[in-house]
């Protein structure tokens, strides 16, 4: 082979683990208690790096809601509550400035 393949194919094989180092950091959560007053019954993930947080519905799977409490100031999760089996109501309110 030439120099030229060899360095490519290393070049390829740098790229490849950069990119799978980078997707597995970007998809590391931990699993956090929710807020006093929430259900017990959901859960609560945030990603390691983004800060996203998602709410979880644990019995269908589903996601509720995502927001990123760092960026998204002005959205604060007051109360949830699960109507039926397939919704649930989730109010919001506007921070006090301080």
């Amino acid at each position: 082979m030439s120099i030229n393949r060899k360095k490519f194919g290393a070049s390829l094989a740098g790229m490849i683990i950069l990119v799978a180092i980078a997707l597995f950091l970007f998809s590391l959560q931990n699993e956090i208690p929710g807020p006093v007053g929430w259900p017990s019954d959901i859960k609560i993930y945030r990603r390691a790096i983004t800060g996203e947080t998602r709410v979880v519905d644990p019995e269908s799977g589903k996601v509720i809601f995502t927001y990123r409490p760092e960026y998204d100031r002005n959205i604060h999760p007051v109360r949830i509550e699960k109507i039926d089996a397939d919704h649930w109501q989730v109010i919001f309110e506007v921070p006090k400035r301080q």
